[in-house]
């Protein structure tokens, strides 16, 4: 079976799990706005972890973080994931991944330089935390899946791919012919769809784009994918919840049909 945990995206913000959610009451507002009621009585905790998690640098000299990490673990809230992000040297990443460690978030997504990937590596394997290869559209480094394959090649399987289908989309390619090189690197994904294949192609709620989301989530499934699904809706941005919620839905429908 697929993992059926989805994931709630902001930016370069942290990825919180949830479990079949129900969406009706505001949790989140930060131009992404995700609405959550099992999560409402936390939320204004959420809210202030969010705006101290925008920039990892000196974060332990804010007062409060711990015991808001604390509030937001007691209502059931994970960090499972961070990005994407990146640093521009030894010592920035070394603070990214403590402050990964410290929040208990497993997972970095980034497009690091390839002269960053043996530092990189070197701290996956010593925090035991992993880091996605995130492809933007073309032009960017790891638009194409031959590109994050020529960076991982060799390396440690805590380094591995976070594709974005809507952006492999943008690019011209085709999601399943590009998951199926991917296979057994895919660590956590970002699911989007979109109205058309062009670099101009803009959010949909899913299922009703050029996405073909039951032949990539059968294409998940053969791969035995157990990773997270993050949802992305770049769209609609004042009320964009009821198109997730829809969005959310039709993706539970597929599932169940697989």
């Amino acid at each position: 079976k697929l993992n059926q945990n989805i994931l709630c995206w902001g930016g370069y913000l942290p990825y919180f799990q949830f479990e079949k959610p129900s969406i009706s009451s505001k949790l989140l507002d930060n131009h992404f706005t995700f609405l959550f009621d099992k999560y409402k009585a936390a939320g204004q905790n959420l809210k202030w972890m969010i705006k101290q998690l925008e920039d990892p640098a000196n974060y332990k000299e804010r007062d409060g973080l711990w015991e808001k990490r604390q509030q937001l673990n007691e209502k059931g809230i994970k960090l499972n994931a961070y990005g994407v992000t990146v640093a521009s040297d030894t010592a920035g990443w070394e603070q990214l991944f403590e402050f990964a460690k410290d929040m208990g978030i497993g997972v970095i997504t980034s497009e690091p330089g390839l002269d960053q990937l043996d530092l990189v590596e070197q701290l996956c394997d010593e925090y035991g935390i992993k880091v996605a290869f995130h492809n933007h559209p073309a032009p960017s480094f790891y638009w194409h899946p031959d590109s994050v394959l020529r960076a991982l090649e060799g390396r440690s399987n805590n380094l591995g791919a976070c594709p974005d289908i809507g952006h492999w989309i943008r690019s011209g390619l085709d999601p399943v012919e590009c998951l199926q090189k991917l296979e057994g690197r895919i660590i956590i994904l970002h699911y989007k769809d979109v109205n058309e294949q062009s670099p101009e192609a803009e959010d949909v709620i899913w299922g009703t784009g050029v996405a073909d989301m039951p032949a990539i989530l059968k294409e998940l499934k053969r791969q035995g994918f157990q990773g997270l699904f993050d949802i992305e809706y770049e769209a609609n941005w004042m009320n964009s919840v009821p198109d997730i919620k829809e969005s959310v839905e039709t993706f539970y429908d597929v599932v169940a049909e697989l």
